[in-house]
């Protein structure tokens, strides 16, 4: 069944009761959603303003380069689809507002697929989208925490500072992820071969763990970080603290840490467990290049 629309001030949906679920369709052009579980909101066109009783809701952008802001809820799963253009920057873009809630970013298949699941809602998943951004509560009680959940495959994470308590994240050719806000990351690599690479720059945040997980060859997992001083606490063969200028990260089940002093003018300090230990340093092929073993 269907009919059409005019004159219309407030449009309301109610699926009364059973498993209903909802679509909103954009245009050619370049839309702007506002979306949560209770209502869709188009910029200038008509939306939903009131939604009840519906526990999916997808929303597409058709072609143009569209902006979605998403708010999770408990009512409705939502599934965001960019549809055209697909690739290109910035492309359709996709913005998610946590609150104060713990965020988990699950990569897809396919570089520009995907969900979140945010602590006490339901999942934002996605699909052709090019620019993702999520935002949290910033400093202080109740600051927001990010997870990052890559593949069991040999995965390639990059992790930059953009601000003391804001980074960007990627895992493998997928869109670069901004989060805004946060003080607390941790990044879960799965089984597989991964590289993890943190530039730090300005990063500051209270939390930041970097756990290897299961490698699958005999090469490791690798964390690299650059910054221009670093302080290197080893407390088992796979395992221990990075210091680096601001940033402390704490290292789990990763078997190989290199650290790049950028300038080449900071100190990198080796602290080892109390004990007998025995450091061997093999010297660079440049004066400012070597292995360190303890």
């Amino acid at each position: 069944t269907s009919f059409s629309l005019s004159d219309v001030g407030d449009l309301s949906v109610d699926g009364v009761s059973g498993d209903d679920t909802l679509a909103v369709l954009g245009t050619t052009a370049d839309d702007t959603f506002t979306i949560s579980d209770t209502a869709v909101i188009h910029d200038s066109l008509q939306g939903v303003n009131t939604i009840a009783n519906v526990v999916a809701l997808t929303i597409s952008g058709d072609e143009g380069a569209d902006t979605f802001d998403v708010t999770p809820g408990t009512n409705a799963t939502i599934f965001i689809d960019g549809n055209d253009p697909i690739g290109g920057t910035p492309g359709d873009t996709l913005n998610i507002n946590s609150g104060g809630a713990a965020v988990t970013s699950n990569i897809g298949p396919e570089n520009d697929e995907g969900s979140f699941d945010v602590a006490g809602s339901r999942t934002v998943s996605y699909d052709h989208i090019e620019t993702l951004g999520v935002s949290g509560p910033g400093a202080g009680p109740g600051a927001g925490s990010v997870t990052i959940t890559a593949t069991n495959g040999d995965d390639d994470i990059t992790v930059v500072g953009t601000g003391v308590d804001d980074f960007t994240v990627s895992v493998n050719d997928s869109p670069a992820i901004q989060y805004t806000n946060f003080t607390s990351l941790t990044i879960n690599a799965m089984s597989g071969d991964d590289d993890i690479d943190v530039d730090v720059n300005m990063l500051a945040i209270a939390t930041f763990n970097v756990n290897g997980d299961l490698p699958t060859t005999s090469g490791g997992d690798l964390l690299s970080v650059s910054g221009t001083n670093v302080n290197f606490s080893p407390s088992a063969a796979d395992a221990g603290s990075i210091v680096v200028d601001a940033q402390t990260i704490a290292i789990a089940s990763t078997e190989q840490v290199f650290f790049d002093g950028e300038t080449g003018n900071g100190t990198l300090t080796l602290t080892t467990p109390s004990g007998a230990d025995s450091i061997i340093l093999l010297p660079g092929s440049t004066i400012d290049s070597g292995n360190l073993q303890a």
